[in-house]
């Protein structure tokens, strides 16, 4: 059973030994767990807060639910034009860039910061994963949210990253759904072919075949059940609905299918 300290331990100098590999947020971490979190890493002054979206980089402002003014450190991660992205302190005019992060040599992949604050970014950490050389202002910059294993995420085509959940961007107007219970395509989308099918009705020379496809550019094909050859008939497209068979003499019941496509 593990005892419980209601003050504070001294240990006068001496170093705690042993210590296990925390598991738990409130757990110690000992020097070997340190040293693997942070090989590699070049860490940097934390941050205020960290944007979600584009921004325009002048001026007080609200960044992730963060009222951001003048000397406040930002990481700028999300503009529209990469190369624009970076540490920058914020200013009641144009922001400029952090004087830890505004010159090529001290770009590297595996620059890393915490950020302070944010409904989304606050209390997450940060890496540079753009390789090397950079050069300032041309290069564009990625950076990657820095996951308790050490290892940082970046959205690629497709995806828009949110924190530590990615989530699918579809192209506007791309005939992709997305919503609670996944993706799917759009049924309504004008570039998507559908097809109906369906026995010819028997009895009369002309048959009706209601579609629903809502178009008039349709192909239409009639063929024999029993020997799957296809069948010359008069077709007419009586809208975009609606095509009408005709026949020399009335089929049979279920002698012939048609497949309308469109």
């Amino acid at each position: 059973m593990s005892r419980k300290f209601l003050t504070g331990i001294d240990l006068d100098g001496q170093k705690a030994t042993n210590v296990a590999d925390g598991t738990s947020p409130s757990d110690a971490v000992n020097r070997g767990q340190l040293d693997a979190l942070s090989k590699g890493l070049v860490w940097k002054t934390p941050v205020k807060a960290a944007t979600t979206t584009n921004i325009t980089l002048t001026g007080a402002q609200t960044i992730d639910g963060v009222s951001v003014v003048a000397t406040d450190r930002v990481l700028v991660k999300d503009q529209t034009d990469a190369e624009n992205n970076g540490i920058y302190v914020a200013a009641a005019g144009a922001w400029s860039r952090a004087t830890d992060l505004d010159e090529a040599d001290e770009f590297a992949n595996g620059v890393a910061v915490s950020v302070g604050q944010g409904s989304t970014n606050g209390d997450k950490s940060f890496v540079l994963t753009t390789d090397g050389p950079v050069t300032v202002g041309t290069t564009e910059l990625d950076f990657g949210v820095l996951g308790g294993s050490g290892s940082s995420y970046t959205a690629g085509n497709g995806l828009d990253l949110s924190g530590t959940t990615f989530y699918v961007s579809p192209k506007s107007g791309g005939g992709i759904d997305v919503d609670g219970t996944g993706v799917s395509i759009d049924p309504n989308f004008s570039g998507l072919i559908k097809r109906y099918s369906a026995n010819v009705p028997d009895g009369s020379t002309s048959a009706t075949i209601t579609h629903n496809l809502g178009t008039t550019d349709v192909l239409v094909q009639v063929h024999e059940v029993s020997s799957g050859e296809v069948v010359e008939c008069d077709v007419t497209i009586s809208s975009s609905n609606v095509v009408t068979l005709g026949f020399a003499s009335p089929p049979a019941s279920a002698e012939f299918r048609v497949v309308v496509i469109g």
